[in-house]
């Protein structure tokens, strides 16, 4: 059939006005999008709602209302934990006098979908770093992930396991963080991978996890100035065959072209 016309949630199910990027994902077969809501003539007013596909609509609901949750600073990520058959929102909260509180927030619900809230910032024993930008997380190896750019520009990993929450620092001196993270996993050679711009802002980079530990590449250095970056990276990876695949990152050059970093095996 290929594209059809636009829907107009909002005004078709009386979804709640959207503010930035969405997240969106499928949990337990369902079709779910996550953002923080927007009020006309004031601006974010930090409330993560959910549109949710069932009985061939799309529902809506306030998870920062259901949770008792703290309101979201400027936008949110989201991931499935298939092995706790749980699904996760991360962001950036809200203090009480709605300034930003720079630690790590979390929604998360079964397939219930009742909704509840966590501080990952507090729930590592001791605090862990606080943050500057939106977290992102994934699931590697049944454990879930967070990772963030700290107040310092140092990315930190936050891990889950039986014991709780866990905290590590990424960083080594080439390889310090500006702007938001991207991060996967690349399923074929099973590997975590932590894309983002470097202090400057013109160099790509690359955090990689196999067996050995962490890695750095820098994905740019020694590129053309025209290959520098002008925005921040996104990746995937695209899997043609067990076994096989390739991984991509896709970022914005100072000039606005659009630049592809492709690696195969």
């Amino acid at each position: 059939m290929g594209w059809q016309p636009a829907k107009d949630l909002t005004t078709t199910f009386g979804a709640p006005l959207m503010f930035g990027k969405p997240a969106c994902y499928v949990f337990d077969t369902t079709p779910t999008i996550v953002y923080v809501g927007f009020t006309a003539g004031v601006g974010p007013n930090g409330h993560i709602f959910q549109l949710r596909w069932e009985n061939n609509a799309w529902q809506h609901k306030d998870l920062t209302h259901e949770a008792g949750a703290p309101l979201a600073f400027f936008e949110v990520r989201a991931y499935v934990h298939n092995a706790g058959h749980t699904q996760h929102v991360v962001y950036l909260g809200l203090n009480d006098q709605g300034v930003l509180d720079n630690q790590v927030h979390e929604l998360y619900a079964d397939n219930s979908n009742k909704w509840q809230s966590n501080n990952l910032t507090t729930a590592v024993p001791g605090g862990a770093p606080l943050a500057l930008t939106t977290p992102t997380g994934y699931e590697f190896r049944q454990l879930q992930h967070v990772v963030y750019q700290g107040t310092d520009s140092h990315i930190y990993e936050l891990w889950h396991d039986s014991n709780g929450w866990h905290v590590n620092d990424l960083t080594n001196a080439p390889a310090v963080a500006i702007g938001p993270l991207t991060a996967r996993v690349f399923t074929p050679i099973a590997t975590q991978n932590i894309t983002f711009r470097g202090t400057g802002g013109a160099h790509i980079h690359e955090l990689w996890w196999d067996n050995s530990g962490w890695h750095h590449n820098p994905l740019t250095i020694g590129a053309p100035d025209a290959l520098m970056a002008g925005g921040d990276p996104t990746g995937f990876e695209t899997i043609p065959s067990p076994g096989q695949g390739t991984q991509r990152v896709i970022y914005a050059t100072r000039d606005h072209h659009v630049i592809e970093l492709k690696w195969t095996p």
